[in-house]
């Protein structure tokens, strides 16, 4: 397989997509620090808080993920921005 490589990109984007390619590796530790850095920069966004929940329960947090789903959806954007 392949190890992720340090990011040096300022694009707070960037560390979503370095989240997926820990979470595809099951660094799942990994991806939530990712994600969780990223959320500091844009709180709301909400594809970045479903991630979020979605790491935690790949990693067993199965509880933790639900409320987190739970947070999401109280996003206002989580009906415009997650349409199927």
């Amino acid at each position: 397989l392949f190890a992720p490589v340090a990011l040096k990109s300022d694009d707070p984007a960037d560390k979503l997509q370095l989240a997926d390619i820990y979470s595809s590796t099951e660094d799942f530790a990994k991806a939530r620090e990712t994600v969780e850095e990223y959320l500091k920069v844009k709180p709301n966004d909400v594809r970045a808080q479903v991630k979020r929940a979605d790491v935690v329960a790949y990693s067993g947090g199965h509880e933790e993920a639900l409320k987190l789903y739970a947070e999401a959806r109280k996003n206002p954007a989580f009906a415009r921005d997650l349409k199927p």
